[in-house]
């Protein structure tokens, strides 16, 4: 993944429990980098799948650690 041609991953929306479905978030460059430091795509571009910097576009927290996917909620 450390491409220097790559822009962005496919764009994906990302499917929550409930069949919620939204898109990803870009990477916005948040720390002054020009590319994602795990996954390599330029700002703009969305993280590849798995990426630890991925953002949960529901709560805003990384995507990763976060508990929207888990299903146990209640809406």
């Amino acid at each position: 993944m450390k491409d220097p041609g790559t822009v962005s991953c496919t764009i994906n929306p990302i499917e929550f429990p409930h069949g919620k479905m939204l898109p990803q978030v870009p990477y916005a460059n948040e720390d002054g980098r020009e590319r994602c430091h795990d996954c390599y795509v330029a700002r703009g571009g969305v993280h590849h799948v798995g990426c630890d910097m991925e953002v949960c576009p529901q709560c805003g927290f990384q995507l990763l650690s976060c508990d929207c996917l888990d299903g146990d909620d209640e809406e």
